[in-house]
């Protein structure tokens, strides 16, 4: 989604690509371009207003983060939360290896008793 996307429902974070959304240099470095080149005041204007969406949107998304309307503790709580949440799904997936690698070892020990 990008500020163009006015049908963009602002409040589904979860798709968007928050790094890419915040990277205003380009465009200032478009900006920039287009004055020392000395092109129309219109091309010039259009990159400012384009900036500006730019700016809009970002303050709409940081609006609607998650957990902006929490305090410290309840943050550090929720955080403790999902890094246990994290733990646990490392743990799983350890131990999803570990099986996968194990049930491999032994189809071949199998096959190799059958081929003997």
């Amino acid at each position: 989604p990008t500020p163009e996307d006015s049908a963009t429902n602002i409040n589904e974070t979860n798709d968007i690509d928050f790094a890419e959304q915040f990277q205003f240099l380009p465009l200032i470095m478009d900006i920039l371009h287009a004055i020392e080149e000395e092109k129309s005041d219109i091309n010039v204007a259009r990159l400012v207003k384009k900036l500006q969406n730019q700016f809009d949107f970002c303050n709409k998304l940081l609006d609607n983060l998650p957990a902006d309307d929490m305090g410290k503790e309840e943050l550090m709580a929720l955080y403790a939360q999902k890094e246990q949440e994290l733990r646990q799904k490392r743990d799983l997936l350890l131990k999803y290896q570990e099986l996968s690698l194990s049930s491999s070892v032994t189809d071949r020990s199998t096959d190799l008793e059958i081929n003997t």
